[in-house]
């Protein structure tokens, strides 16, 4: 099994990347890096991975390494439309491989109610997939995530788009370990040292740890290996979310206030009730970040036999703020 990966520097490739050497250690892995202190890295942590210079608009090094790749899982930036179009097209010249891009649920971003409260809309990727399909392309992702299914067709490739919502946990991966919300919101809270809420904080977002969404990836490319791709979707049909569970911002952050106490990082476990305003103060993104909702339902890679495992997000909220701690100091 030849694998041409990209952005395994990053929280998500690096941990698909762990996962996928402990469970096949003898596939052939070539990796893209553009930076030399990275490579570096990578080779020390897997001396056995391949390392291809260059970055995401190297499009001749691109399509030539897709050319020779079984799987091509593109990690990296979800939203480079240059590299998605070299990539398809060295699969299209070469193998006719599988290609399987990571976007992410932003596109379902919803505040029909107003920041910090909370909305029904819980989005299928079976049911609603026609729907998703259609929405507008301004909204995040969209652009890239319709470029992948458009060129699938065009150039019989079988693709695969893979979007979690809220990731949690502690990568594996040689470089970057953490995710984004959850790290942001504790790096506000410690400097602001007070808890806060958008609103009442009664918005609710999906979530799933990082090693389930790597499992996804996994699942996809044991597909890969059967008979025409197995019993997985691609191409048109291809979109996977990887949702796990569910959470309201108010309960994250009281798990975030109750153990910042506990390490006597801030003085009381009160929470303020900010407007939106106020928290993109403090974050530019805050507002969006932790006062939207973002629900979904990953039935399409559960009908592979996809099952969630890790720890709920509660329980990462510790090693979070020790990570936090640790990079300041």
């Amino acid at each position: 099994m030849r694998i041409f990966a990209m952005g395994i520097t990053g929280f998500i490739g690096g941990q698909v990347i762990a996962s996928l050497l402990e469970k096949r250690s003898k596939c052939h892995i070539r990796v893209l890096v553009r930076d030399e202190a990275k490579a570096q890295q990578i080779a020390k942590k897997w001396a056995n991975i391949e390392i291809v210079k260059g970055d995401l608009d190297s499009h001749d090094v691109l399509v030539e390494e897709a050319k020779k790749a079984d799987i091509v899982l593109q990690m990296a930036d979800a939203d480079h439309t240059g590299a998605i179009r070299s990539l398809i097209e060295g699969l299209e010249r070469g193998t006719k491989g599988y290609y399987i891009h990571t976007s992410g649920a932003a596109f379902l971003f919803d505040v029909t109610n107003g920041f910090g409260n909370p909305s029904n809309k819980v989005s299928s990727d079976v049911t609603d997939l026609e729907a998703i399909k259609s929405l507008d392309l301004a909204l995040p992702h969209r652009v890239a995530d319709a470029l992948v299914m458009e060129l699938s067709t065009r150039a019989s490739i079988p693709t695969a788009i893979v979007c979690p919502p809220m990731i949690y946990g502690i990568g594996a991966g040689p470089v970057k370990t953490r995710s984004i919300q959850i790290p942001r919101l504790i790096r506000a809270i410690l400097k602001r040292e007070k808890a806060f809420t958008v609103g009442e904080g009664n918005n609710i977002w999906g979530n799933v740890h990082i090693q389930d969404v790597a499992d996804v990836y996994l699942r996809l490319i044991e597909e890969t290996l059967k008979p025409n791709g197995g019993a997985a979707s691609w191409g048109q049909e291809g979109l996977y979310f990887a949702q796990a569970a569910e959470h309201r911002w108010v309960d994250a952050v009281k798990s975030i206030a109750e153990e910042a106490f506990d390490r006597d990082c801030i003085k009381t476990t009160d929470i303020d009730k900010l407007t939106a305003e106020e928290v993109s103060s403090l974050d530019p993104l805050g507002s969006i970040l932790w006062g939207s909702n973002c629900r979904s339902n990953a039935e399409r890679i559960q009908a592979l036999g996809w099952q969630p495992k890790g720890p709920p997000m509660y329980e990462s909220i510790a090693a979070e703020i020790e990570a936090e701690l640790a990079s300041n100091s």
